[in-house]
């Protein structure tokens, strides 16, 4: 599957996202990546710290939405800009992954992620893999 991600919708207080993996681990770490990509310019984010990350859930679509939610708090806490992560995902109700990224820097900030609400929100399987649809409070 070539495409990571797409924006498809750009409201005044969300910005909503699709995002694609031919596993799950994979559309995990898109999204997690499309999420970066509003909160940062991520190409001038380097993997100089890590943070290491479980997530529970009752699905993998409440995995998803729970390990999105952790990963705006840790970067809150953190104060970095995630740009890599590495995903270990067993069964679809527990995720171990690691977060890779630097400093938060003003200077290659974007827009303020909030929250991940649960408009539109969802994980489906497809033909290709698995496709997600996330919305971003801004």
């Amino acid at each position: 599957m070539t495409k990571q991600f797409e924006f498809v919708e750009d409201l005044t207080s969300d910005v909503l996202f699709k995002a694609y993996g031919s596993t799950l681990q994979e559309l995990f770490r898109n999204a997690a990546t499309a999420m970066s990509s509003i909160v940062c310019e991520l190409d001038k984010v380097s993997p100089q710290q890590s943070v290491e990350l479980t997530v529970t859930a009752e699905d993998a679509e409440s995995l998803l939405y729970e390990w999105l939610s952790r990963l705006l708090a840790e970067q809150e806490i953190a104060e970095l800009f995630f740009c890599k992560f590495d995903i270990e995902l067993i069964g679809d109700k527990l995720l171990h992954a690691t977060a890779y990224g630097s400093p938060a820097d003003p200077n290659i900030g974007g827009v303020q992620v909030k929250a991940i609400t649960l408009y539109k929100f969802g994980l489906d399987k497809t033909a290709n893999g698995f496709v997600a649809t996330v919305s971003c409070d801004i």
